[in-house]
């Protein structure tokens, strides 16, 4: 297909068209100098190109089919449309950055190859929004303050890993649009076109910062080389966009002035608290010594900051009570995606409602969780081996487990069952809300209840029923463990079946 965006003016109105057009169906531009991109069905380095995701100037990003680790599965391919031999040289460099890293926010990264002059990377395809995108889901197009800090959290968390990699990793161009979120509200770091490593000079596989989000050093020759207090101005921009919904002015644009031209986030909006309109002035500071000086001193400044309501749900994330399975509780640094030594996931469910904030296992328990923790000796198998047994019910919820059992599993991997009031907050949040995803009745995509499905699910099998946090299959489906005593005070809460 030809884009209707000129290689030569970065000029055009986007259209699609045809491989042999001359001219643009849109707009009736020349298409001579237009950006050319694979279509569907096309196939390059083995794999099967599905379908455009997006693109710009210097690269497309492509959704595509073909074999990883032995298997068929789908990948993002990003496609360098700059075919000089220092692009494609860059990429490789991006690549041997990358491919070693793992954290729950990043994409992962399998391979990079080189076909018919343009370089391509394989990456993990994640499905979901752009922030940006989220955002306009809002009313006033500005996310609720509670939940870009829960975005905040999970970007703080994976910076942090990426400048404390040896030498430190740092990705230059931070936007809403470089940040994917899922379905179940997790951040994934996307883009790293611009990255640095350690006191190198930068490795780009494309040029030029985004200009609301860029700090002043990398706009200016002689301001300083970018390090970790650049990504923390690109950061402290996105959620002033996020916030406000207003775009931050460009740092040229208020270095030129005598008087800042970029309000605070909290003159913008009335919902941003003060601290934390200043807390994000500060992350934004035009001279880099006059911002915090690492990714964790910014979230230190911007998580000590009070919000009325931690309970407004993040865009696609809905889940109700039932009590008596098993979920686990950690207190951390920052809200993020977490993971135990079985490898479940947890998420972060913020203080309120006189409690404190915790970690909450995100399902049920699994039969094959369960199954972990029986071959470790932790517990034993189900009183019932039924479904326990059932090879095609590894991944539903295990049932038929005594809470003494569910305390057990709790505290091997390093947690507790859940207080009552834990559980029920986790549900059903702070606004008064029948269920976990709002007031509408239960029905068929939110829930397996009333008998409809005539046996259990696995777990996360209806996102659209997702609890204010995130947490899923917390309606129907299972009964759920909880301690009515209280329990004990470690912050991990585990979920387990149904009894």
């Amino acid at each position: 297909m030809r884009i209707c965006l000129s290689l030569v003016t970065q000029s055009g109105c986007g259209a699609h068209n045809a491989d042999d057009a001359r001219f643009c169906r849109g707009c009736g531009s020349g298409l001579r100098n237009a950006l050319q991109l694979r279509n569907a069905g096309e196939q390059v380095g083995g794999y099967t190109i599905e379908a455009l995701v997006g693109h710009g100037g210097y690269g497309a990003v492509y959704r595509a089919r073909g074999v990883i680790d032995g298997r068929e599965q789908v990948v993002a391919l990003k496609e360098a449309l700059e075919p000089a031999a220092a692009e494609i040289s860059a990429m490789r460099s991006e690549f041997a950055t990358l491919r070693g890293l793992a954290h729950d926010n990043l994409p992962r990264y399998h391979a990079m190859f080189e076909a018919e002059g343009n370089g391509y990377l394989v990456m993990e395809y994640v499905p979901g929004l752009q922030l940006d995108e989220a955002r306009e889901r809002y009313a006033g197009e500005r996310v609720p303050v509670s939940v870009a800090l829960a975005y905040a959290g999970q970007l703080c968390a994976v910076l942090e890993y990426l400048h404390g990699q040896r030498p430190p990793v740092y990705h230059r161009d931070i936007k809403p649009q470089n940040v994917r979120l899922t379905e179940l509200g997790q951040i994934k770091l996307v883009d790293f076109g611009l990255l640095k490593v350690g006191g190198s000079g930068v490795q780009s596989s494309r040029r030029g910062a985004t200009p609301p989000y860029a700090p002043l050093e990398q706009w200016q020759a002689g301001s300083g080389q970018s390090e970790a207090r650049s990504d923390v101005y690109a950061l402290a921009a996105t959620l002033y966009r996020l916030m406000t919904g207003r775009l931050p002015v460009v740092a040229p644009e208020r270095m030129a002035v005598t008087v800042d031209p970029l309000p605070p986030a909290h003159a913008v909006c009335a919902a941003v608290p003060a601290a934390l309109g200043q807390a994000l002035a500060a992350g934004m500071a035009l001279r880099k010594e006059d911002r915090p000086a690492t990714v964790r001193a910014f979230w230190q400044l911007v998580s000590g900051v009070a919000v009325e309501s931690a309970a407004a749900p993040a865009p696609g994330a809905q889940a109700v009570a039932n009590p008596n399975v098993t979920r686990v509780v950690s207190r951390p640094p920052a809200p993020t995606v977490r993971r135990d030594r079985a490898g479940a996931e947890y998420v972060w469910v913020p203080a309120g409602a006189g409690l404190a904030g915790f970690w909450m296992l995100r399902t049920p328990v699994t039969n094959a969780m369960w199954r972990a923790a029986v071959q470790a000796g932790a517990v034993k198998q189900p009183s019932d081996t039924r479904a326990y047994n059932d090879a095609a019910k590894t991944q539903h919820p295990v049932v038929w487990v005594s809470r003494e059992q569910a305390r057990a599993y709790a505290t091997w991997v390093g947690g507790r069952l859940p207080r009552d009031a834990e559980w029920t907050r986790a549900a059903q949040g702070d606004d008064g809300r029948t269920y976990p995803w709002g007031e509408q009745p239960p029905d068929a995509t939110r829930a397996n209840f009333n008998n409809n499905v005539s046996t259990t699910t696995p777990v996360g099998s209806y996102p659209a029923g997702a609890s204010p946090y995130g947490l899923l299959d917390m309606a129907g489906n299972v009964w759920e463990w909880v301690e009515p005593d209280g329990g004990g005070d470690r912050p991990f809460i585990v979920r387990g079946g149904a009894f």
